[in-house]
């Protein structure tokens, strides 16, 4: 399970079984989950680590699909997925 925190102090969980992100405020609060199980933008095959950087880019590693997907922080698709293989 990857766990990250944005500049803001919400904080992103990967749900690897689920096929999504979940963000919670700075207090633990549930905010919205994100993402399925698919190949596609906005979908995932076990995304198993998340980190967003400072401009608030979250990238998603993703086990099965052998790539890193990047987001910005509303889930919008910023880049084609870097493929691993």
């Amino acid at each position: 399970m990857g766990v990250a925190a944005d500049k803001f102090g919400n904080i992103y969980v990967t749900d690897a079984f689920n096929n999504r992100i979940q963000e919670f405020s700075s207090n633990g609060t549930f905010k919205t989950k994100w993402g399925s199980l698919g190949g596609t933008n906005g979908q995932f095959e076990v995304p198993i680590d998340v980190a967003v950087d400072r401009s608030g880019i979250a990238y998603i590693v993703d086990f099965l699909d052998c790539s890193v997907r990047t987001f910005d922080l509303q889930w919008q698709a910023l880049y084609l997925p870097l493929l691993l293989r």
